[in-house]
């Protein structure tokens, strides 16, 4: 293994250490990067004259599907559109019909006709591809999921959006947008025929049964079922977690997800003169209330007054609209566990079911706020091998992050050994930072304290200095967020905990460590410090990285011999 150390900076940018293995150890060569032809769809272009006789007499998706493009193009152009409508004065609407909604229902109607898919004997095989046009070839067996969601339109016309998931991970190989939930029932008969022929050929009736990923779906009222005709024994079936309407609104008071709502309405206002209305019509309202109150608001203290009452209301105000998020997005959330599957439903509005094998997971974080501990509650969510990439169907992954948006703390332990039995839970010794490093913290937020002073100084003046009283909490805080870092070590994973206010702790099976990291940037270099991040499949920068920071130089160090001593000596799998 080449160990390479960065020191430009102690942010991760990407895999640095790849962990190698012997064949008999590893299979991260050609299968973890999933080239194998197998594995990953044929996607043949379509030669000029070429033509598949089956496809060319292929299925077609519902009738009804061209309406749902239309509205995915106009969701695509809704900021747009809405520039369109309020900055001309309302009257152009002319103007909207030509450049959006025509050509939208034009290009709908084309990619209908164009999307085919057959269901060979031992594949799925898909054509669409309105100026590039492209055949696809999934075989049935490598398919691991299929993902249903419906929203109030497609259970109004009975039909569903359906995606194809192999064993690749990431984006979803084939994604049908409307299609009849009898079709869906046929493709997914295909696929278990398929499972159970592969199945017969290894003499392994049992094991295909078990692993399948394939049941449960929408039946034609909208509800999530387990299909009988895949799940015989329900012995075998077990519920790990059911949220009832009240946890839901301790998870929206607990969360922030209103700031979400709020961020997203504040971004389509701002691009028309609305939000200067909506501002007007508010100031119209609150001025007769504040001219009631004998408030001086050329006062310091007035001024003071005047943003506790302004944060006071924008709390309650993003709590309720978290209340509502948590509602319709969660509303009967149901995770349930079929030998090594897991299958979630959920959804008010637009129902959900997707399945994950537990296989799949790559490693388990939870997480702790203030409130979570007053309602003694946690959150816990899962990576998973190609299911947290980007994807234009990013909506259909939450469910594999979050698979327990609020759950009681007292059965958190319980939980994640049902998620993961195989994983040894228990750290016997437990490995601090480097306490030092909360001089570190503290010169850096008293800076940014510094920074917000100076304006406020031409402002406030000498009621600036008040903002000194903030010191001794950043010392505290400080002290606090750096006490609660450590990592430790158990039979067959890494734990990690870190945070003060929000507590965080990630388990990392070592089974699933793709590659660790030796950051050593500028400031760590003073404080004769380092950061150690380790990587799996499935981790998207955007969220909480596996990264144990703060360590003396010679302890990062040691860590990284650990882990490759021990991540060398497992078999690393991958799915």
């Amino acid at each position: 293994m080449n160990k390479q150390v960065s020191d430009d900076s102690s942010e991760i940018h990407g895999r640095v250490d790849t962990l190698e293995k012997s064949p008999q150890e590893n299979n991260l060569g050609s299968s973890s990067r999933m080239n194998d032809e197998s594995v990953n769809p044929k996607r043949v272009p379509m030669a000029s004259g070429s033509k598949n006789d089956s496809l060319t007499e292929g299925l077609r998706l519902h009738p009804m599907s061209w309406l749902f493009i239309v509205i995915e193009f106009v969701k695509s152009f809704f900021i747009p559109i809405l520039i369109a409508i309020f900055a001309g004065g309302g009257d152009n609407f002319e103007f909207i019909g030509t450049f959006f909604v025509i050509p939208a229902v034009g290009f709908a109607i084309i990619q209908y006709w164009v999307y085919r898919y057959s269901l060979e004997e031992n594949e799925i095989v898909i054509k669409e591809g309105v100026f590039v046009k492209n055949v696809r070839h999934v075989k049935y067996e490598r398919i691991q999921n299929l993902n249903l969601s419906r929203n109030p339109l497609h259970r109004i016309l009975g039909v569903a959006q359906l995606e194809l998931e192999s064993a690749s991970g990431g984006k979803a190989e084939a994604v049908m947008r409307v299609i009849s939930l009898s079709a869906v029932e046929q493709i997914r008969a295909k696929i278990l025929s398929a499972k159970a022929a592969a199945e017969s050929s290894n003499d392994d009736k049992e094991s295909i049964s078990q692993n399948d990923q394939t049941s449960g779906f929408f039946d034609e009222k909208g509800s999530v079922e387990e299909s009988s005709s895949f799940i015989k024994d329900n012995s075998q079936q077990k519920e790990l977690l059911q949220l009832p309407l009240i946890e839901l609104v301790k998870a929206g008071l607990i969360s922030n997800k209103g700031m979400v709502v709020v961020a997203f309405a504040f971004g389509i206002l701002g691009q028309t003169r609305t939000l200067d209305k909506f501002f007007e019509r508010l100031e119209d309202y609150i001025n007769p209330w504040f001219d009631s109150v004998d408030i001086d608001f050329s006062h310091p203290l007035g001024i003071f007054a005047g943003i506790l009452f302004g944060v006071i209301a924008f709390v309650i105000f993003i709590r309720t609209l978290s209340i509502i998020f948590m509602v319709v997005t969660y509303y009967g959330f149901k995770l349930i566990n079929h030998s090594d599957k897991l299958a979630a439903s959920y959804g008010l509005i637009t129902q959900i079911h997707a399945t994950v094998p537990q296989q799949r997971i790559q490693l388990i974080s939870m997480s702790e706020n203030i409130l979570h501990r007053y309602f003694e509650r946690a959150a816990i969510r899962v990576a998973t091998a190609g299911g947290n990439a980007n994807s234009s169907q990013g909506e259909q992954k939450k469910v594999f992050r979050w698979v327990a948006p609020i759950i009681e703390r007292s059965k958190v332990d319980e939980f994640c050994m049902q998620l993961q039995p195989s994983i040894d839970y228990e750290v016997k010794q437990w490995q601090p930072v480097a306490q030092r490093a909360w001089r570190r913290l503290t010169r850096i937020y008293c800076l940014v304290l510094l920074l917000v002073s100076v304006p406020l100084a031409f402002q406030f003046h000498w009621w600036t200095f008040s903002l000194a009283a903030l010191v001794p909490l950043i010392i505290l805080y400080s002290k606090k967020t750096v006490a609660n870092m450590r990592y430790g070590w158990t039979s067959n994973a890494l734990i990690y905990e870190s945070g003060w206010l929000i507590k965080h702790r990630t388990i990392v099976p070592l089974t699933k460590i793709q590659s660790v990291e030796f950051n050593q940037g500028f400031f760590d270099r003073r404080n004769n410090m380092a950061n150690v991040a380790v990587d799996v499949a499935g981790l998207d920068l955007g969220r909480h990285l596996v990264s144990v920071r703060f360590l003396d130089t010679h302890i990062a160090q040691k860590l990284i011999d650990d882990l490759y001593d021990r991540v060398s000596h497992t078999q690393y799998t991958w799915k």
